[in-house]
């Protein structure tokens, strides 16, 4: 009941979107748009080329110039998803801003919250809905349980690369079908 998530993702020729539910006993997110990551939120990434391996063999870990870190929360009831590092085509525009439709919504009885994330590929350039086309993905769900004061970040995790140190070369490869 402290923490569980399970996750879907689907796509058309406009936007990919994600679905998570998330179980847990308190949803507690009192962040600003531009520190959404201290609070109960989910972050999912992107490596758009699936080159994280290959780059590790030149010499450079983390992410690079066409992977997306992008949070989603519910904070002062507000749902939001904010980019946090976008990839060289979309930097300018993206980076710390808001991306796409988001939907949160918490069901207290339950103690679940329900995110429905709507980006348009234009936001993900330069990974495109192309049939045969392979992409990096993971996704991360951070627990914030202010009120037992431990003040401390857990988190679970779909693969490792998120989170310290980023690693992109982890993530679970996907494809366009």
């Amino acid at each position: 009941d402290d923490l569980s998530a399970r996750g879907r993702f689907g796509y058309d020729d406009k936007a990919f979107y994600l679905e998570f539910f998330v179980k847990d006993d308190v949803q507690e997110n009192y962040s600003l748009p531009a520190r959404l990551f201290v609070g109960d939120c989910v972050q999912f990434a992107f490596d758009t080329e699936n080159n994280a391996r290959l780059k590790i063999l030149e010499g450079n870990r983390g992410f690079d110039d066409d992977d997306y870190n992008i949070v989603s929360g519910l904070a002062y009831g507000k749902s939001l998803s904010v980019c946090f590092g976008a990839a060289a085509a979309n930097r300018a525009r993206l980076n710390e801003k808001a991306v796409g439709e988001t939907t949160i919504v918490r069901d207290e009885s339950a103690g679940v919250t329900h995110y429905r994330v709507r980006i348009p590929f234009a936001d993900l350039a330069p990974l495109k809905p192309e049939k045969g086309r392979v992409f990096g993905f993971s996704y991360l769900v951070f627990d914030y349980d202010h009120a037992e004061k431990t003040y401390f970040h857990y988190y679970i995790q779909f693969t490792p690369g998120i989170a310290s140190p980023p690693d992109p070369s982890k993530f679970a490869a996907f494809m366009f079908d």
